[in-house]
Parts: C-alpha cells; sequence; structure tokens
C-alpha cells in the first residue's frame, strides 16, 4: 500500500491556489461576491468562505461553478487533478487489518414500542394508579 502524506502547509497553499482561481475567474467577468452567488444560488458569505479558504464548495456547488464558467472543476483548482492523487491519500479499512470497529452502546433510553402521548410524562400518576389497583387485587 502506497500512501502520499501532505503537510498542512501544502494544503493550505492548495487551497489558496483554487480559491485564487476561483476569485480571478470571478475577477474577470466583473462580478461581485453577491452577484455570483445569486447566479449559483448560495450566499455571497459562502463565496467569501470560499474564495478566503475558510469553507471549500460542496459538489453542488463545484459543478454548479464549472458550469458557470465553463470549466471544468479541475481548471477551477477545485480538485486534485488525477484521480490517483485522491486515491492515494485514501485509506480504505480493507488495507487497515489492525483496525478494530467496535459497535456504538445501547441507547440509554430504548422505547420498543410507540409511546401514548396521553400518557407520556405522567409516569408517576401511572406507577401510582399501578400500586392500588395490584394492591386492591391482593
Amino acid at each position: 500500500m502506497n500512501i502520499t502524506y501532505i503537510s498542512v502547509s501544502d494544503v493550505k497553499k492548495i487551497s489558496r491556489l483554487a480559491l485564487s482561481r476561483l476569485k480571478r475567474e470571478r475577477e474577470q467577468r466583473g462580478w461581485t461576491q453577491s452577484e455570483l452567488a445569486e447566479r449559483i444560488g448560495t450566499t455571497q458569505i459562502n463565496v467569501s468562505r470560499w474564495e478566503n479558504g475558510v469553507t471549500t464548495p460542496s459538489p453542488y456547488y463545484r459543478q454548479r461553478l464549472g458550469e458557470l464558467f465553463g470549466k471544468s472543476i479541475q481548471e477551477l483548482g477545485l480538485i486534485p487533478e488525477s484521480s490517483e492523487e485522491r486515491t492515494a491519500e485514501i485509506t480504505t479499512f480493507s488495507d487497515t487489518p489492525d483496525l478494530h470497529i467496535s459497535t456504538p452502546p445501547p441507547p440509554i433510553w430504548n422505547v420498543p414500542y410507540r409511546r401514548n402521548p396521553l400518557f407520556t410524562g405522567r409516569e408517576d400518576i401511572l406507577i401510582h394508579l399501578y400500586t392500588i389497583l395490584r394492591s386492591s387485587k391482593a
């Protein structure tokens, strides 16, 4: 198994490069962040975050940006140039035999039946009635 590791600073450089491409494309068309946001159906805040490297566009918005600018998402720098780069960074569970996956603990409160809304929150009254009815049968 061959895994390629990149440093945090490299990730930031790649991110800045991609985002500068996005900003450059927007500015070449003379659009504001608000105008770009309106054209792809998002907010100006999201566009600002993408351009400043705070977040990256979701696959849906990457596709919309590619269509709007008439460029591939690779040309916009929104995904790695080749799929090999991406797959090299991904480790599957089959590649890590020592990895143990534990099952989640059972829920603390599990009601296996549908609760009756008329009795929900009235456990004290129900316990009291049960106690009275049970003692009268004896």
